[in-house]
């Protein structure tokens, strides 16, 4: 920009109008690259950043896993797997040996309708209970039941928290705040498992706060 120019005046744009005259001596921009396929005779266009054809790639490591299949498989049974884990592979073999004879077959995406679906379920312990996912929703799901299980931990934590501040208190105390959980938030009757007994035995704790006058349990 010239000195004393406008900052908002044609002398302060770096961009140079192209007149119309002068579009046909522009050079075109250059076309990618494509490479051929690495494998002989395949005539077939490499991936980006690959040196095979998705074919021959995919052949690539059907072969190479057919090779190692022995050090692959001992791998396989040195591996830890938690008890949600071993339903998962265990639900995922039954639909995989289900579709290979026959019995079981591949859905739309329950919510898009898109062909190439994965499978996903809400209790891997009922494998033929499946639901066929794409790829985009069967990650949303997974990141909400990552969601819900974060959740799930804070409260556990919160409730552990309820529970150690009633250990605190006087026995009588504690009986009185127990069978009034057990009464519920609108006094229909709760189970000691459920969530709203939790909830009830919370207020109760702060409500028995506020008749001592310590400030409460939660702040």
């Amino acid at each position: 920009m010239k000195r004393g120019g406008h900052p908002g005046g044609p002398e302060a744009s770096p961009v140079r109008k192209i007149a119309p005259d002068e579009l046909d001596e522009l050079t075109p921009p250059r076309p990618l690259l494509r490479r051929p396929c690495g494998k002989k005779g395949c005539r077939g266009t490499a991936r980006p950043g690959g040196r095979y054809c998705r074919p021959c790639a995919t052949e690539a490591v059907r072969r190479w896993r057919d090779r190692h299949a022995t050090a692959i498989a001992e791998r396989e049974r040195a591996r830890q797997f938690s008890e949600d884990q071993q339903l998962i592979r265990n639900a995922r073999a039954y639909v995989a040996e289900y579709l290979k004879r026959g019995k079981l077959w591949k859905d739309p995406c329950e919510i898009c309708g898109k062909r190439d679906v994965l499978a996903a379920w809400d209790d891997p312990g009922k494998p033929q209970a499946v639901r066929w996912l794409c790829s985009e929703h069967y990650a949303e799901r997974r990141e909400a039941k990552r969601d819900v299980q974060e959740a799930r931990v804070a409260i556990a934590g919160e409730w552990a928290e309820v529970r150690r501040q009633l250990l605190l208190l006087p026995t009588e105390v504690q009986r009185e705040v127990h069978e009034a959980a057990l009464r519920g938030p609108a006094g229909q009757g709760v189970r000691p498992e459920s969530v709203f007994y939790w909830w009830t035995l919370r207020r109760e704790l702060n409500r028995y706060a506020d008749r001592v006058n310590s400030g409460g349990f939660w702040g």
